[in-house]
């Protein structure tokens, strides 16, 4: 009988340490927490890829500003001039352009990708991608 314990003991301890280990490395850690966005807007969009260029873009609204992920990819254009900041703008429905307040991006050459922090619109979002590839205006919208 003594014997059966200390073998139970022998199996069923290893067992239990290393399933609480488990649990405790499977919890995230604060680090790893993001903020939620608070409105989501849906899908990526993109606009027609005039120029061989392609634009696409989804965002998410945080903390009162709106956050677009850009993506632009291209074969044969050489996009290493291209500027996010100068380049780029969000349009509400009263026709007025506004700028971003913040991007970051990577890459370059052939595929940029960056993110663009906006004010809040009011109504439909409308990113105008402007002078790119012998295009001069690109859109990309997401109704209300």
């Amino acid at each position: 009988m003594m014997r059966a314990v200390k073998v139970a003991v022998i199996i069923i301890l290893p067992i239990a340490i290393l399933f609480g280990l488990g649990l405790l490395l499977s919890r995230p850690s604060n680090d790893d927490v993001q903020e939620p966005a608070s409105i989501s807007r849906g899908e990526t969009k993109s606009d027609n890829g005039g120029g061989d260029v392609t634009v696409m873009a989804d965002f998410v609204e945080r903390s009162g500003k709106l956050v677009f992920n850009v993506y632009i990819d291209t074969h044969t254009v050489d996009l290493s001039y291209f500027n996010p900041r100068g380049q780029v703008s969000l349009e509400g429905n009263d026709g007025a352009m506004v700028a971003p307040e913040r991007a970051e991006s990577s890459g370059s050459g052939h595929h940029l990708e960056f993110t663009l922090y906006f004010p809040k619109v009011e109504g439909s979002v409308r990113l105008v991608v402007r002078d790119l590839a012998g295009v001069p205006r690109r859109e990309i919208i997401w109704p209300r």
